[in-house]
């Protein structure tokens, strides 16, 4: 009877693996492939236009985001800020198309991204995500997926991250072998390396997310050094982590529960105190996650007249 009750636990327990797996079986599967191939440069400039984007992850929850709007020029580095639950994600999920847009458009360059095929979307941007993602294999493989470049392109991207000696110095080199997972470089080399393959793809828009929340500082400044000389005439969309990190963006994106509360310089957002992006600074400040004082802070409000809580472009909505 022992025997009996020990082992039908067991079976209970187990079977659980069985249920996962004919559950992820019977999950609809993307196609990849539907749409309309854009021309083959798309996207050349980089520009971003959102209008009124609502989404959410399931039919039976309520909206994540909550019809967010904003023009995003050529070029513009955006930080994007909010707390835990404001929409910073989930705006990023929208922009993959791995959440599903419910109403509203989303478009780069012209082109609405619901359009065009979602292999086609995924490969023509970049995202350099928290979790540094490396592949088993030859180091050259993480670097260079597809094999499109040279070892001079490769090692000219590793020295832009400040990884090229390190990588000269292995026995192997550009052939070295990566352990599951990358587990045989530190936190920080596996930050670096994902971004010398985003330097390497080159794409006209490039997403953080949160990628250098876990690596050290001076990582850090090496990281957020090649994006400011490298990646100077890409659209770079920063999820902040450190709100240092963001003060030399063009402008800045602040979430809450879903909606766009204010988008305007970071400059203008720390110039008037009622602005939440200064009240976020402030509390950064008092925790001690900043150091010195914002830069910008003290500087006067912007002669005309504006409180700097909307966006050159876009009124708060």
């Amino acid at each position: 009877m022992n025997w009996a009750v020990r082992m039908s636990s067991d079976l209970e327990t187990q079977i659980v693996s069985v249920e996962r797996v004919k559950e992820y079986a019977e999950l609809p599967t993307e196609d990849v492939a539907a749409g309309t191939e854009p021309p083959p440069e798309w996207p050349t400039r980089g520009a971003v236009e959102i209008r009124d984007l609502k989404l959410k992850y399931r039919h039976t929850t309520p909206y994540v985001l909550h019809g967010i709007s904003a023009s995003i020029a050529p070029g513009e580095h955006i930080g994007i800020v909010g707390r835990t639950g404001a929409g910073k994600s989930s705006l990023i999920s929208a922009l993959f198309l791995t959440a599903d847009v419910q109403e509203g458009s989303l478009k780069i360059d012209g082109v609405d991204i619901r359009s065009v095929p979602l292999q086609t979307l995924r490969s023509r941007l970049t995202i350099i995500t928290q979790t540094p993602v490396l592949f088993s294999g030859p180091l050259r493989r993480s670097l260079d997926p597809l094999g499109r470049h040279t070892d001079g392109e490769i090692y000219a991207a590793l020295e832009n991250v400040a990884l090229k000696e390190y990588v000269e110095g292995l026995p192997q080199q550009l052939d070295s072998p990566v352990s599951e997972g990358g587990s045989n470089f530190s936190a920080g080399q596996r930050q670096l390396l994902t971004v010398a393959r985003a330097l390497l793809k080159r794409s006209r828009v490039i997403v953080l997310d949160e990628a250098s929340s876990s690596v050290d500082a001076l990582a850090d400044a090496v990281l957020q050094r090649a994006l400011r000389t490298q990646f100077g005439d890409a659209t770079v969309l920063t999820i902040a982590h450190r709100i240092a990190t963001i003060y030399d963006s063009s402008r800045v994106m602040v979430l809450s529960a879903g909606k766009l509360l204010e988008f305007a310089p970071p400059q203008r957002l720390l110039a008037n105190p009622r602005s939440e992006f200064a009240r976020m600074v402030a509390e950064a400040a008092a925790v001690g996650d900043i150091g010195a004082a914002a830069p910008g802070a003290g500087d006067a409000p912007p002669a005309d007249g504006t409180d700097g809580v909307a966006g050159d472009s876009l009124a708060t909505r």
